[in-house]
C-alpha cells in the first residue's frame, strides 16, 4: 500500500519522464493534493466516485476550472490503473462533460494601460521593462524570465524578431517593436547583463521565478487598483492583434498555442487591419528611450528556425 506522498512521487517522475514543464507538473500535482485535503487527506486509492465528483463541483468554480481539474485527476488515476495500484477507474467519461462558457478574454483597456505604464515607470527600470515587453510580445510569464539578449535577432528582411521557447520546447519567432528593443538594450547596458543571460534578474542577480514576476503585477494590482496579471497582458496583446485585423492562425502562432481550438477566443473580436500595421499602432513606450544599437547586435540577418517561417515574414511585413 502506498502514501499519498508516495504515489505524488511516483506520478511526478513519471511525467517529468514525458517530459513536461515544471510549472505543468506543479499544476498536475495542486490538483491531487487539493482532491486529498477536500478529503481531510483520504488515500487516493480509497477516494470513490462520488466523491471526485464532489470535490469538483465544490466552490464557486467556473466550468473551464471543473474541467481542467477533472482532466487532471483523469490522468493521475489512468496512471494508478497502468500501474496496477488500482482496479477500476474511478472517473467515467461522462464525469468529463461540462457545459463550458464562452466570453470574451479580459484584457486591459487603452487608459488602464496608460495609468500602469506611469505606475511602472515610476517603479523601477526592471519591472517597467517587464510590462512592456509582455505588453508588445504577448509571451507567457515562464517564456518572459527565460528571455536573453541573444534571443534577439533580425531576419533577412531586416524585420526585427525575438526567438521564444514555449511549452514543449517549440520555438517560435515574434515581432518585435524597435522602441522595446532599444529599452531592452539600455537597460542590459545599464545593468552589465551579459547577451546570454536572462535580462530579468533578482536583487542577487539570479534569475527571477515566475512567482517573483507574479507577485511585481500583484503589487501593481493593490496600488493602481487595475486587475493586472501576466496572462492578462498576454490576452491584450492578442486582443490588440485581433482588433488590427490579424487572422487567429497568426495569433496563434505567435502565442504559442499548439490547438488553433485555444485562440478561439478571440474569434468574437471584429478584425480591422494586420500585424506590421498592428504593431505600429502600439503606443510608443518612450521617445526619450535611445541606445546605439548597433553596439549591441545580436545574431545574424541569416539566421533560421525550422518552423513556419513563412507565416512571421508575411505577418511582419503586413
Amino acid at each position: 500500500m502506498y502514501t499519498n506522498e508516495e504515489l505524488i512521487v511516483k506520478w511526478k517522475n513519471q511525467l517529468k519522464y514525458n517530459s513536461l514543464a515544471s510549472t505543468t507538473i506543479a499544476k498536475y500535482e495542486s490538483a491531487i493534493r487539493q482532491l486529498a485535503a477536500y478529503h481531510n487527506n483520504k488515500p487516493f486509492t480509497e477516494i470513490s466516485r462520488d466523491e471526485i465528483k464532489e470535490f469538483i463541483v465544490a466552490g464557486n468554480r467556473s466550468s473551464s476550472t471543473k474541467q481542467g481539474l477533472m482532466i487532471k485527476l483523469n490522468l493521475f488515476y489512468s496512471f494508478l490503473l497502468k500501474e496496477g495500484i488500482i482496479s477500476t477507474m474511478p472517473i467515467e467519461d461522462e464525469d468529463k462533460k461540462f457545459k463550458m462558457e464562452k466570453s470574451l478574454p479580459k484584457f486591459l483597456t487603452d487608459k488602464s494601460v496608460k495609468i500602469l505604464r506611469q505606475y511602472f515607470k515610476e517603479d523601477n527600470l526592471r519591472n517597467w521593462l517587464m510590462f512592456e515587453t509582455m505588453l508588445g510580445t504577448g509571451v507567457r510569464v515562464s517564456e518572459l524570465v527565460a528571455m536573453k539578449l541573444s534571443d534577439f535577432f533580425r531576419l533577412d528582411t531586416g524585420e526585427l524578431v525575438v526567438r521564444i521557447v514555449g511549452k514543449g520546447e517549440k520555438e517560435r519567432l515574434v515581432p518585435v517593436k524597435e522602441d522595446l528593443y532599444e529599452m531592452i538594450l539600455d537597460y542590459c547596458n545599464r545593468e552589465s547583463i551579459p547577451s546570454t543571460t536572462p535580462i530579468f534578474l533578482n536583487r542577487f542577480g539570479k534569475k527571477m521565478t515566475t512567482t517573483s514576476v507574479e507577485r511585481v503585477f500583484i503589487k501593481a494590482s493593490e496600488l493602481t487598483h487595475i486587475h493586472v496579471t501576466p496572462h492578462r497582458l498576454r490576452h491584450t496583446y492578442a486582443t490588440h492583434l485581433r482588433n488590427e485585423g490579424v487572422s487567429l492562425d497568426i495569433i496563434q502562432m505567435l502565442l504559442g498555442h499548439e490547438s488553433i481550438s485555444t485562440t478561439q477566443i478571440y474569434s468574437k473580436i471584429l478584425p480591422k487591419t494586420a500585424v506590421r500595421q498592428a504593431l505600429a499602432n502600439i503606443p510608443s513606450i518612450d521617445d526619450s528611450v535611445t541606445t546605439n544599437i548597433e553596439e549591441y547586435r545580436v545574431g545574424k540577418p541569416g539566421d533560421r528556425l525550422d518552423m513556419n517561417l513563412a507565416l512571421v515574414r508575411k505577418a511582419a511585413n503586413r
